[in-house]
């Protein structure tokens, strides 16, 4: 994890207000491999249920009261709604009460008791929570949405970051099989410190632009023997 006050950052895509032990997640699509193969996708199973169940343990050991979830809790209402339901209970059997900010997967999500919903969004001492919102919006602001991932042309795969600055903290998404968008590309977000999740670890790894110049830069060839290179 790490720790850049107010917030903590987990490698679990979990941020945590520290002065009011407050956890904010987003993105999580919820039933998206219910969904998938509702659409005649041959998606696999990803662990949803185990990778929720691990989340709930993780909340009740840093003993959370109060978790948010910033936007696309589901990834339609019609397969996420049970899914939904189930966690929300378990959530409640531990004294924890589940706060979300809809977004646009959330559309047509009925109400469920054990959920308070907060249309605009949720308040975090001097900060607020919502699904998306201009990147120049002068509010102190913790959004998700955008899937911020690091990527290196000469490297396969991604990696789920945060970005942060005084005033915006934006969330990598929950769901690590939606497609994410390289930080590289987010306009109006350059001067911002990234934090990259490797493994089980936050790692700081400067502005999205110097992070940037750094994955362009072509690396040096490895010289052995009598001026050989590989």
């Amino acid at each position: 994890m790490w720790n850049q006050e107010p917030w903590q950052l987990t490698a679990e895509r979990v941020a945590i207000h520290r002065p009011t032990n407050t956890a904010i997640l987003a993105d999580m699509h919820l039933g998206y491999v219910a969904a998938r193969r509702g659409d005649g996708e041959a998606v696999p199973h990803f662990g949803e249920i185990e990778r929720l169940d691990y989340l709930t343990q993780i909340l009740e050991h840093r003993n959370i009261r109060h978790l948010v979830v910033a936007g696309d809790m589901v990834e339609s209402a019609r397969h996420g709604l049970p899914i939904v339901r189930d966690w929300a209970g378990q959530l409640q059997d531990r004294e924890i009460k589940l706060h979300l900010v809809p977004g646009n997967h959330d559309v047509g999500l009925r109400d469920i008791p054990e959920i308070e919903v907060h249309h605009e969004g949720y308040a975090v001492d001097d900060w607020i929570v919502l699904h998306d919102t201009p990147v120049n919006d002068a509010r102190c602001v913790v959004q998700g949405h955008l899937h911020p991932t690091i990527r290196a042309g000469s490297v396969a795969g991604e990696a789920a970051c945060y970005l942060l600055s005084e005033n915006r903290l934006l969330l990598p998404a929950w769901c690590d099989h939606a497609a994410g968008v390289s930080v590289q590309g987010l306009a109006g977000w350059q001067q911002t410190n990234c934090y990259g999740i490797v493994g089980e670890e936050v790692i700081a790894l400067g502005s999205v632009d110097a992070l940037g110049k750094k994955l362009r830069r072509r690396p040096r060839p490895f010289r052995i023997g009598f001026g050989l290179a590989t």
